[in-house]
């Protein structure tokens, strides 16, 4: 028989699968905007619903501490791949840069070699 889920748990529940659905489209790239806001209204809830747990039972506490840890756990994934996506990208820029750069002094001693 399984537990019945206070209304709390069940809302969090859902949102926190938003959150990822919403991550992965745009990670993916069907999403055009980060929906940071989205993240920070469940970090919210969170917080809101592990202060008012004083008074909850057991289960609801135990299922209230999984939720958040499953939070953080998928707060930490996106930071991690935000952070390489963001390496990934500062180091082509700087790949690309360098090559651009190199080609503008090829092309200033070429320059100078003809006018001389």
């Amino acid at each position: 028989m399984a537990l019945p889920k206070d209304h709390r748990i069940v809302e969090l529940d859902k949102k926190i699968e938003e959150v990822r659905k919403q991550y992965d489209l745009y990670l993916s790239g069907l999403r055009k905007t980060e929906p940071a806001s989205m993240l920070a209204d469940v970090e919210a809830s969170i917080l809101r619903a592990t202060r008012q747990m004083a008074g909850s039972s057991t289960v609801v506490q135990f299922q209230i501490r999984a939720l958040a840890h499953r939070f953080r756990s998928l707060q930490a994934q996106i930071k991690r791949f935000l952070d390489r996506r963001d390496t990934y990208i500062k180091s082509k820029l700087e790949e690309s840069f360098s090559a651009d750069v190199e080609e503008i002094g090829q092309t200033i001693f070429v320059d100078r070699a003809v006018t001389e």
